[in-house]
């Protein structure tokens, strides 16, 4: 197997950088419009509109019908949570912070690593997330970068809790989808997730509003 990226992977790369990228931008703008629940809710049902149908057309249903409660796990803790938290941290933050609050991943996915599945970390290693780590709380924490108070304490803690699942979902659950195509995979956890989010959506005590004109400045 060749290891060493050519230019197209690089194309790919940067191409999923600034796709992702840009849905903190979207959330920010989002969030306070529709609530981070009923957005979160949309954002995955649209995605289930979109992949079920190839997944069925690929004639996987057997495996969504005999494997639905892994999905429904793996849809909770690496879709639905996550992104509900992200969403919340969006109603304080801006989508820079929260974007660098999300970069953490890769610290709690090592950490996790470390203590319950016994994986070494080098030294330099260590050296390298505890750098990491400090640069995050150096911005979150900057007054200039956030206005500091209790409304902005609990986005930081929203964003964080969504780090932290995601780093759980990459080292507990991905073992247990190992026998699922990456298409497959792809396809089934925003269906999982769909189907998490569907009673969270409709007990929501805030009325889902339509887009205001404000969302969208007139160009006059």
């Amino acid at each position: 197997m060749n290891d060493k990226l050519e230019l197209r992977d690089w194309i790919s790369l940067l191409a999923l950088s600034a796709i992702w990228g840009a849905s903190f931008f979207f959330l920010r703008v989002a969030a306070p419009v529709f609530g981070p629940v009923p957005l979160i809710a949309a954002r995955v049902f649209f995605g289930f509109c979109l992949l079920l149908p190839v997944f069925l057309y690929r004639g996987l249903g057997s495996q969504l019908r005999e494997h639905w409660r892994i999905v429904f796990i793996i849809s909770a803790a690496n879709m639905s949570f996550p992104f509900s938290l992200l969403a919340y941290a969006s109603l304080s933050l801006n989508a820079g912070i929260t974007s660098i609050l999300n970069a953490t991943v890769p610290f709690f996915a090592a950490l996790i690593a470390f203590s319950f599945w016994s994986v070494r970390l080098t030294r330099l290693a260590l050296v390298g997330m505890g750098i990491g780590f400090g640069g995050v709380v150096l911005i979150v924490f900057d007054p200039a970068a956030v206005a500091l108070g209790r409304q902005a304490v609990l986005a930081v803690g929203a964003g964080l809790a969504a780090s932290l699942l995601y780093g759980i979902s990459i080292r507990a659950c991905t073992p247990l989808i190992t026998f699922m195509d990456r298409s497959i995979k792809a396809s089934v956890v925003p269906t999982g997730a769909c189907e998490f989010m569907s009673p969270t959506w409709m007990s929501a005590t805030e009325p889902i509003r339509l887009p205001s004109s404000t969302m969208f400045p007139s160009s006059e």
